[in-house]
């Protein structure tokens, strides 16, 4: 076959995405067929320079690189490559119809990790691609685990230190001046210290709750059940603190549905979602849960609305974004972790539901979930 083989470039997959280049389309196909029947995306370059170009786009999982081409070869391909920061890293196996000491010795100075002689064996070809595809995947894992570390940290060293400099300053007042405070003062002292202490327990339980779930994946315990229960025990929870800036906390009278899902999940979610409107909604505001049945691809759901008469919701189109644990404080300068929308979205998920802004305005804003609704005869999964 001589017909060009052209670059093909993808911006999302699900499979390792091979990038092989080689001057001679017959090799190309070969091995680009091996590849394919292993469930690898692949993209062919037929020279060096056209590789550099696809490389600039996006970031392949592995380079097979042959050595000799016209005009660049392949070490100075790899060089390159290596030379620019994003590349840096992508593992390059190279080919080649050397079999010397010194081609094999050249190749690895030049940036690869491995050295595959022509003609190859597909076996032994597949399994030193297995091999550094799952050697790639580790190091991303190991990066990952290095960078939630680092988050985990920085939200123990910063946003989890605010409620207890909050606690610690009013006790040294009450400390110092507790015998000059009038009975009024002193229940006012005694109120910031409750408040403070369950933003503290709330960020806590969120950071532990998101702790677990990075390190061992998300377990759910799924029951059949109606929502308004959870709506109402965390109403309760969250009563002292929507009275403390005169919020009208309710439940609307038609809210309810028997869901599939895990109750403590939800509950969590639920008291987050809560918990963020009592913090943007200025004193004498009004929050509500409502909920409404719906379809989504021909499945039954229910969706549950979280809506306060807050000023809006800043930066929305980061709101949900992987890596995005901004915060901002509320309209009493409440604290928080920046974790409590990504473990909702975690949990809702992984209860087959999906977590969505449904609108933001100076007026307020409304927080949506949805989950299965119960079929009747049916048991849990």
């Amino acid at each position: 076959m001589n017909e060009p083989v052209h670059a093909e470039v993808h911006t999302q997959r699900s499979n390792p995405w091979i990038l092989l280049v080689d001057d001679e389309p017959r090799n190309l196909q070969l091995a680009g067929k091996m590849l394919s029947n292993q469930g690898h995306d692949v993209s062919f370059a037929q020279s060096g320079e056209e590789a550099l170009k696809i490389v600039e786009h996006e970031i392949p999982d592995l380079i097979v690189l042959d050595i000799m081409m016209p005009g660049m070869d392949g070490y100075e391909v790899s060089r390159k490559i290596r030379e620019n920061h994003p590349s840096s890293d992508i593992p390059i196996i190279f080919l080649s119809a050397r079999t010397d000491t010194q081609g094999m010795l050249e190749s690895f100075q030049a940036g690869g990790v491995d050295f595959i002689s022509k003609p190859f064996h597909p076996e032994e070809f597949l399994a030193r691609v297995n091999v550094h595809l799952e050697l790639r995947q580790a190091k991303k894992r190991l990066e990952e685990e290095m960078s939630f570390r680092q988050r985990l940290f920085t939200i123990i060293a910063h946003d989890l230190r605010s409620p207890f400099n909050s606690i610690i300053g009013t006790l040294d007042v009450l400390k110092s001046s507790g015998s000059a405070l009038s009975e009024e003062e002193r229940d006012e002292f005694i109120t910031i210290l409750y408040n403070a202490s369950h933003q503290e327990l709330l960020m806590m339980d969120n950071l532990l709750q998101w702790a677990r779930s990075q390190f061992e994946g998300v377990k759910k315990n799924t029951r059949i059940y109606n929502i308004r229960e959870s709506a109402r025990r965390v109403c309760k929870e969250l009563g002292h603190m929507a009275d403390h800036k005169e919020i009208h906390l309710h439940v609307d009278e038609d809210f309810g549905s028997e869901v599939e899902a895990d109750s403590t999940m939800i509950q969590i979610v639920l008291r987050n979602l809560v918990s963020n409107a009592l913090k943007f909604t200025p004193r004498g505001g009004e929050i509500g849960i409502g909920g409404m049945a719906g379809m989504t691809d021909g499945r039954q759901e229910y969706r549950v609305f979280v809506r306060d008469s807050g000023s809006g919701v800043e930066n929305t189109e980061t709101l949900f974004k992987l890596g995005n644990y901004h915060t901002t404080p509320g309209t009493e300068f409440e604290k928080g972790s920046g974790l409590g929308l990504h473990l909702c979205r975690d949990f809702v998920h992984a209860n087959g539901g999906k977590l969505w802004l449904e609108r933001s305005s100076s007026q307020g804003s409304v927080f949506a979930f949805s989950l299965p609704k119960a079929v009747p005869g049916t048991t849990p999964e």
